[in-house]
């Protein structure tokens, strides 16, 4: 069965018009932005979530995102005020403010962060290079982050740009020049091990030399009152000696006659031989009886 004109015309202008509506109509997504180009020249920027009309087949749609898109800068080597050598990676977020101005001057996003990259470069240079190493090892290193994100701030805003934040994720010196630094610390970190080690050899030599002569003289001083004590006590044991002799003076030559025996008459393994001087022994043979 073969449709009639009628019945084609009708049909072709139903196909025709919903083409039309399709192409006359776009959604804009919550994250979006959109700007109606027509003949290459921008006619407006919805910015709106929700259902839109052009005008078909001429003008046309460039969209882009509302979120807020990563910016990763390759690790960069910067000379620092000190003359120090650091080498900077950062990693930042930014996000399209103004649509318009970010079609005139970029137009695509690889264009942009293209240029975003040179321009943050150029803003580390010029705000690192005006500090020392230390400052970004320290507290201040927050103000210089925010000094740089000022300085990106106005530069990307001619871009229709805005940064939403930078990071510094990593400061450090160059490896060939860590190694150096490391190998200076530890012969610093050598000789003030060996300077205190120095000083703690010395002060113990004194403690020990001191200990010493404390020593010396108390010793000294001790064998002094033994010798002034012992002294003492022969003077004491002469004196009682000399009351005693007084006393009885031959019970005192008989106990110094037992007292030579003693000595004389010492026990030994083999059998003694004496030749005894009676005159001298004038006891022994009282001993002997």
């Amino acid at each position: 069965m073969t449709l009639s004109k009628q019945a084609k015309f009708i049909l072709f202008t139903t196909i025709t018009f919903l083409v039309v509506v399709i192409a006359s109509t776009f959604i804009v997504k919550p994250d979006e932005q959109v700007i109606v180009i027509k003949f290459g020249d921008p006619q407006r920027i919805i910015q709106e979530p929700g259902l839109h009309f052009k005008i078909p087949f001429i003008e046309e749609l460039v969209i882009y995102s509302k979120k807020s898109l990563p910016l990763d800068i390759p690790a960069k080597e910067i000379i620092m005020s000190d003359k120090s050598r650091v080498v900077v990676d950062t990693f930042s977020l930014f996000r399209i403010a103004d649509p318009l101005k970010f079609y005139q001057r970029a137009r695509t996003l690889k264009k942009a962060m293209m240029l975003l990259q040179q321009q943050l470069v150029a803003d580390l240079n010029k705000t690192i290079a005006k500090v020392n190493f230390d400052v970004m090892l320290s507290d201040r290193r927050s103000e210089v982050m925010a000094e740089i994100v000022a300085e990106m701030k106005d530069s990307a805003g001619y871009m229709g740009v805005e940064i939403v934040d930078i990071r510094i994720r990593r400061a450090d010196v160059p490896t060939q020049i860590s190694r150096a630094i490391y190998d200076r610390m530890i012969s610093e970190r050598d000789r003030i091990a060996k300077q205190y080690r120095a000083i703690g050899d010395e002060r113990a030599q004194a403690i020990k030399a001191e200990a010493n002569r404390q020593s010396t003289v108390i010793v000294a001083e001790a064998n002094r009152d033994a010798e002034k004590m012992r002294g003492q006590g022969d003077a004491k044991a002469a004196e009682i000696y000399e009351k005693s002799y007084s006393k009885n003076q031959k019970f005192y030559d008989f106990y110094r006659q037992l007292q030579a025996y003693e000595r004389s008459l010492v026990e030994t393994d083999e059998k003694p031989t004496f030749i005894v001087n009676p005159k001298k022994f004038k006891f022994f043979d009282q001993l002997s009886q």
